[in-house]
């Protein structure tokens, strides 16, 4: 009977265990979180996240550089000399003894092609690029952390399981060794229990401290306490999945970030053509200034203004203009490639993603019957065990039967879950509860 109430207790706990992240026992002190709250915080506390953040901010200060060129230069200037003699002639100062001039002056250079304009413009791109960028890093770091999550809820039901082999190893062991005092079984019987109790121990161990790493790689991830735990998640085994693939993969090439930050890298690159041809155009500069000149003796004029206009144009700079316009062509035509490349691979990605949920999901069918059977099997060995009709090698069979069982029906509830989630990303979509 204690064997029985032994495989009941087990029974109930692996019943817990279903398709769906299920609860962690808090520790005292302990908080619990659930997957969106993980998400919230990970963006606060990912590197990864604030790296590609700061590549944001630089673009945007990199569009106020690009307007600044557009913006009239105002300077002020200042100078002091003093010669060694004062040389007069005819009347006329030809170098005083000591002058000093200040003033101030404004200035503007510009292409005649509007290059100016065209560095605005690419400027204004980088910026919905790296939006794009930020999007797709977001994207990426967050489904490692679902991984994590869900690779904690895995192995923390690992032990649970383990935990329950052992107990049912140590009952049988106990069973053994009531029957060896009686003479009904061999010794031999209590041997291969022990040698399975302690590999049921040893197993229990080493998923032990497969829990404390996959925790730990957690709180690194979201910058939460390690003493945390796990809020139930919901399941994702009935969910509808559309049958058309190639509508997955249309969707997924209008709404991938990766598609549209390359798509705004190939007209950065197209525009970087137009700005390069810009020196091959003259430059108009403008500038207008006001002077004081003090100076001993003292000068017919001390004070003045002008205007003045400049044209200017490269003639020859030893073919450095037709490199870097050959050179922003390629860029361009390298932006194209990878444009069509990324959009192969995420067409592939979704077909993987989509086939993988489907794998998954009629596997979870066939685990969970498998469970059954395994279940149905160890109790029917364990009460003929109680009767002498079985010895300790059907029970120990049985036993890894239903382990293995066990495993395997937790190993595709918890690929399921990340199968739904990897096809969400793969169509670009924000894992929801976190915008």
């Amino acid at each position: 009977m204690k064997t029985t109430h032994i495989f009941i207790t087990a029974l109930f706990l692996l019943l817990l265990s279903g398709a769906s992240v299920q609860a962690e026992k808090p520790s005292p002190g302990s908080t619990s979180y659930s997957l969106p709250e993980l998400y919230r915080s990970a963006l606060k506390k990912g590197e990864q996240i604030g790296i590609a953040a700061q590549a944001l901010e630089i673009s945007r200060y990199e569009r106020e550089r690009a307007l600044s060129l557009l913006q009239p230069r105002l300077s002020i200037f200042g100078n002091y000399r003093r010669y060694n003699e004062e040389e007069v002639a005819y009347d006329s100062v030809i170098q005083p003894l000591w002058e000093n001039s200040y003033g101030i002056k404004a200035e503007q250079s510009v292409t005649l092609n509007g290059r100016e304009l065209t560095a605005l413009r690419i400027a204004a791109k980088g910026i919905a690029k790296n939006e794009a960028d930020l999007e797709t890093v977001t994207q990426e770091y967050l489904f490692t952390v679902a991984r994590s999550f869900y690779d904690v809820a895995r192995i923390g039901q690992s032990v649970e399981i383990a935990k329950a082999n052992v107990q049912r190893l140590k009952t049988h062991q106990e069973a053994v060794q009531r029957r060896l005092q009686l003479a009904e079984v061999p010794k031999t019987e209590l041997f291969r229990t022990q040698a399975e109790l302690a590999k049921g121990e040893s197993d229990l161990i080493q998923v032990q401290n497969a829990l404390m790493l996959a925790r730990a790689n957690l709180a690194r991830l979201t910058g939460v306490e390690s003493t945390f735990a796990l809020l139930p998640q919901e399941t994702a085994e009935h969910r509808i999945i559309p049958s058309d693939l190639a509508l997955l993969q249309e969707k997924a090439l209008s709404q991938r970030a990766e598609i549209r930050s390359l798509f705004i890298e190939e007209e950065i690159a197209s525009r970087q053509i137009d700005f390069e041809k810009g020196a091959y155009w003259p430059r108009l500069g403008v500038e207008g200034a006001w002077m004081r000149l003090d100076q001993h003796p003292d000068p017919i004029f001390r004070k003045t203004a002008y205007v003045a206009a400049t044209v200017s144009l490269d003639l020859y700079d030893g073919g450095m203009r037709s490199a870097q316009i050959a050179q922003a062509r390629a860029r361009c035509k390298q932006a194209e490639l990878a444009r069509v490349e990324t959009s192969q691979r995420i067409t592939l990605e979704v077909e993987q993603a989509w086939r993988d949920w489907n794998t998954q999901e009629s596997l979870l069918q066939s685990s969970e019957s498998r469970l059954h059977y395994a279940r149905e099997n160890y109790s029917a060995v364990a009460r003929l065990f109680e009767h002498g009709l079985a010895n300790s090698v059907d029970v120990m069979d049985a036993n890894t039967v239903l382990v293995t069982a066990e495993l395997q029906n937790l190993e595709v509830s918890n690929d399921l879950s990340l199968a739904s989630l990897a096809l969400d990303r793969s169509q670009g979509i924000f894992p929801e509860g976190v915008k």
